[in-house]
């Protein structure tokens, strides 16, 4: 699957109702992620959003779609403020041993496209990232990519889960 900047479609999910609308969607594409995990899974991401999301101030989980309106990423991130620094993390963190985007398998251009995205449309202070696989997606766009400028703090990454 070929795609590049000008062909995609970002939307952003700020409640979990907004979430559970996309259940059949995220199922479809969690099912053609090759890094995806039990902690990736919709149902694990709703239930810490159900357990966890009141003590965070928002959810802001990013949707890309191609030109076919094919959801080819999600990076599911809430942020919370601390300090009055807005921090924002990923969705499971702290309680789950992986946490990474959700990017369909064989999309090319995609990491250029979410790192230009997250470049320009930062709306928080500090990126805090734990508990990614070094060997997956997530690792490649934000530790790996010459282009990156954002300001993200990397306290913890996880051994492959295919080791």
């Amino acid at each position: 699957m070929n795609t590049n900047s000008c062909e995609v479609q970002i939307e952003i999910i700020s409640s979990i109702e907004g979430f559970c609308n996309i259940k059949t969607e995220y199922i479809d594409l969690f099912n053609n992620s090759k890094d995806a995990t039990i902690f990736q899974s919709f149902e694990f991401l709703v239930t810490w959003l159900q357990t966890f999301s009141q003590t965070y101030i928002e959810i802001k989980i990013i949707i890309i779609r191609d030109n076919k309106d094919l959801i080819i990423a999600i990076l599911p991130f809430y942020i919370r403020v601390k300090y009055l620094i807005r921090i924002c993390q990923m969705i499971g963190d702290n309680t789950s041993d992986y946490c990474h985007f959700i990017i369909r398998d064989n999309v090319t251009g995609i990491y250029q496209i979410i790192t230009n995205y997250l470049n320009i449309n930062q709306t928080w202070d500090v990126l805090l990232l734990n508990s990614f696989a070094v060997d997956t997606a997530t690792y490649e766009i934000l530790c790996k990519s010459n282009t990156n400028k954002l300001s993200a703090c990397l306290l913890y990454t996880s051994p492959s889960p295919r080791d």
